[in-house]
């Protein structure tokens, strides 16, 4: 089933944040967050949520393939709201080195990547972890 099929879009709520936070199903993991993602693009209070089900899912890790919470970061990031930056900035604050980085270079066209981390500074008062240049690498 692809993503894109909803397999969690009749389900309520507390449920897909519940198979969202499992910490062992996979396949169904990543349909959950990816469904919890569009719902809090609906109803923003459910952001902080589904940036820390993403954080969970988000280190990539060697011949496991993109990471699970790749796809529903894609779908927040996307879709250019400002509520979603101001809730990735406060849950970001308490991520990880690794968690930022493969955010950033996992989810973030490396051109806009530069322009993000600086909306979330200034905007948000964001302290990142790990440095992005101008040109959108990282170091």
């Amino acid at each position: 089933m692809r993503l894109e099929e909803r397999m969690y879009s009749e389900t309520d709520t507390q449920k897909v944040i519940e198979c969202a936070l499992h910490s062992g199903w996979h396949l169904d993991k990543a349909h959950a967050m990816y469904e919890l993602a569009l719902r809090a693009l609906k109803d923003h209070s459910l952001l902080g949520v589904a940036w820390n089900c993403i954080g969970n899912e988000i280190v990539v890790a060697t011949r496991q393939g993109p990471p699970l919470g790749q796809p529903a970061a894609a779908a927040l990031l996307d879709a250019g709201q400002g509520e979603v930056e101001r809730a990735l900035a406060g849950v970001m604050q308490n991520w990880s080195i690794e968690q930022q980085r493969d955010l950033f270079l996992g989810s973030v066209e490396k051109s806009e990547r530069y322009g993000l981390v600086s909306r979330l500074i200034s905007s948000f008062g964001f302290t990142p972890k790990v440095e992005i240049n101008k040109d959108g690498s990282i170091n």
